[in-house]
């Protein structure tokens, strides 16, 4: 009899404990019974500091899970204007946290580790994904325009310039349009539509190609060198900027060359 009191007690005593070290099925990767990963995406942290820290190391793996998509599509690219695209992309990218929320959090008590889950709507993300892809293109074909512009007004370095300018931007809307498919799980994806991006670049290829320098005038007198040229695109002279350097580069010189040379 007495007996049967002590086992009764031991499981007292023992039933709590058991439960306060279980981990939650979304602690070990087995997901949230109330956010499902087709209506969620989730993100799961956790600190050894305070419940604090944990929500935002579950925040930044929730961002994570977002930008690995951006970042995957861009790893290949190493020159600048695509460096300062991603960096671009995935600054911008930070917004999409102010429509995540902590929704659940778990303290081990044995190791001594708060843990915190996350969630963001993917319809929020696929929204505003939604909104900067178009914001983007509406800035392309704005640029593309007035590039055209200065392009058939003579008016050739203005024109490179927003050509280069758009080639920039253009580079982010290819990733984001990857992002937001990756985002939408249902069979309603974006096309790619038109390769700004390419057109871009293929318009500064265009001006590049055709550009000359046409020396006018060649002279030395003792130490004075004179060396005069103009700047030809397609044999008629334009503005352009030139850099003059001698062959050890122990003299340099930039200057905007008018029409008439420099």
């Amino acid at each position: 009899f007495n007996m049967k009191y002590l086992i009764t007690f031991i499981l007292l005593f023992f039933v709590p404990v058991a439960e306060a070290t279980t981990a939650p099925d979304w602690v070990l990767g087995k997901g949230h019974p109330k956010y499902n990963t087709v209506e969620y995406i989730i993100g799961i942290g956790h600190s050894d500091k305070s419940t604090v820290s944990a929500s935002e190391s579950a925040r930044a793996d929730l961002i994570k899970n977002i930008r690995v998509k951006v970042s995957s599509v861009l790893k290949d690219y190493t020159s600048t204007d695509k460096s300062f695209a991603e960096s671009s992309i995935v600054s911008e990218s930070e917004f999409l946290l102010e429509g995540s929320q902590v929704k659940d959090g778990w303290y081990d008590e044995e190791k001594d580790i708060f843990y915190s889950f996350a969630v963001i709507k993917r319809s929020y993300v696929a929204d505003t994904l939604m909104e900067m892809i178009g914001v983007l293109v509406s800035k392309n074909d704005l640029t593309l325009r007035q590039a055209d512009t200065f392009f058939n007004d003579g008016n050739v370095l203005k024109a490179l310039i927003y050509y280069y300018d758009g080639y920039v931007e253009s580079s982010k809307i290819a990733p984001y349009i990857r992002t937001y498919n990756s985002v939408v799980l249902s069979s309603n994806k974006m096309g790619l539509g038109l390769d700004y991006s390419l057109l871009f670049r293929e318009k500064i290829q265009n001006i590049v190609d055709n550009i000359t320098l046409n020396p006018v005038n060649q002279s030395m007198t003792d130490d004075i060198v004179d060396f005069r040229v103009k700047v030809l695109y397609r044999k008629s002279p334009i503005e352009f900027p030139v850099k003059f350097y001698s062959m050890g580069k122990h003299y340099t010189h930039k200057q905007l060359c008018k029409k008439e040379g420099c």
